[in-house]
């Protein structure tokens, strides 16, 4: 039996969501845009072809909107779906899943979309879900955390660290630099630069890159500070799919925050792992700097952490959703340079099933316990999260990490959603870890 629930009201009106499982692992869901929202869309997208799509030989006409109405009609709707997909339908689909806890193991895949009699837009998913599983008393399990070394020197190294570090720090400049991390909104306006619709933006990260200066939407980040406006003639996206709005279209940019990418900040370290002395920030950098066999104290605390969720949780996870996260971790094998070595391992795919199906229920316990606990995050937990990626010791603290390859090299905007569940798992385990450690 279908359910149908509408978006919370601070998202955009017009937009409803239908789901029904198809199985037990199994999601369907629906995003619907009624007509009224994909008239507005639509007229955009007619004015945007008038201007710079015109058929040869009337290039100097003032050519009609009915023309492109009768001729492009065709143009026009996989436009307007591509910038509905993009803009409005992924975001408000992940934050649904998320505001009625559903646990998702992958993305979810576009199935279909089409047009309605009455001019509306309805976008078809499938959601690749686990069930959700009792969480027995996990405040309560014994919990003996690995040690760090003993060695007086990595106090030393600590102590270095953060003497260097906050020297840099207070050099720092309040506006855009290069390696920052600008938090953004960003909207589509009409051609008279009013907005589509006044509740239609999205929200970004870009990682600012002196390399990339001279590219026209970059360059006007550069100088800039939290609170900045200004107008941008294209909004280069992460899929690489070129389509009229987003190549002709102008977007309103709001930048919402800027946080340093070169330096270790003191106040976003102690936000993010809720620490409040200088003995706390110390012991917590150790975890970092000291390493038995390789592995940082941090990794073998994370393993035990997982070792002992796991040996008390006992779940199976389909084998469908194995094999399409095994699919994902060899398309990141497959570009290391020694890929060919790994495959050549008479146990590589077992090897791979392994920490795929090891990789899920990590997952699956994350989301399940941040359900429980009534985990949230902002974007001051982005920030906090994006911060462990500024310097080589720091990324140690990170396990959960997006689907992207190298999001934090990225050239273009990364999407808000497709970096909150791995943050979301991320300060998870942190709340996890610290309270375990605690008991």
């Amino acid at each position: 039996m279908a359910t149908r629930s509408h978006l919370p009201k601070n998202l955009l009106a017009g937009l409803s969501m239908e789901k029904r499982h198809t199985s037990s692992h199994l999601l369907e869901t629906t995003i619907t845009i009624n007509h009224v929202v994909t008239s507005l869309i639509r007229r955009q997208v007619i004015e945007i072809y008038r201007r710079y799509r015109k058929p040869a030989g009337l290039e100097n006409v003032e050519v009609p909107a009915s023309f492109f109405e009768q001729n492009k009609s065709s143009n026009i709707d996989e436009t307007l779906k591509r910038f509905a997909l993009r803009y409005i339908v992924f975001d408000h689909l992940i934050n649904e899943l998320r505001h009625q806890k559903i646990h998702s193991s992958h993305h979810p895949r576009l199935t279909h979309s089409r047009f309605s009699k009455d001019g509306g837009l309805s976008f078809t998913f499938t959601v690749s879900i686990i069930e959700r599983f009792p969480v027995i008393n996990w405040k309560l399990f014994p919990f003996k955390s690995p040690r760090r070394k003993l060695y007086k020197d990595l106090d030393k190294q600590v102590e270095t660290f953060l003497d260097r570090e906050q020297e840099l720090f207070l050099q720092h400049k309040d506006h855009v630099t290069n390696d920052d991390w600008v938090e953004f909104e960003a909207s589509i306006l009409d051609p008279t630069e009013a907005p589509i619709l006044s509740d239609l933006s999205s929200k970004y990260w870009l990682r600012f890159s002196t390399r990339y200066v001279s590219d026209p939407f970059r360059e006007k980040f550069a100088g800039k500070r939290a609170g900045d406006t200004f107008v941008a003639a294209k909004l280069p996206l992460v899929d690489g799919l070129s389509e009229a709005l987003s190549e002709h279209g102008k977007f309103k940019v709001k930048i919402l925050s800027v946080s340093k990418g070169r330096h270790f900040s003191v106040d976003l370290f102690k936000s993010t792992f809720k620490l409040k002395t200088k003995s706390d920030i110390h012991k917590k950098l150790i975890e970092v700097f000291s390493f038995r066999n390789d592995i940082s104290q941090r990794k073998s605390i994370v393993e035990e952490v997982f070792n002992l969720f796991l040996s008390q949780h006992r779940f199976e996870i389909p084998k469908h959703l194995v094999l399409r996260k095994q699919e994902d971790l060899i398309k990141s094998i497959r570009r290391l340079p020694d890929y060919h070595v790994y495959k050549a391992h008479k146990r590589f795919d077992k090897h791979v099933g392994t920490l795929a199906e090891k990789q899920l229920k990590e997952e699956a316990i994350m989301d399940t316990i941040a359900y429980h606990e009534g985990i949230n995050i902002d974007s001051n937990d982005i920030r906090g999260y994006l911060h462990l990626f500024n310097h080589s010791r720091l990324r140690e603290f990170v396990y959960f990490k997006p689907a992207l390859e190298h999001f934090d090299e990225l050239d273009v905007p990364l999407p808000e959603n497709t970096i909150k569940q791995a943050v979301l798992r991320e300060k998870t385990l942190n709340h996890i870890i610290s309270v375990i450690t605690q008991t």
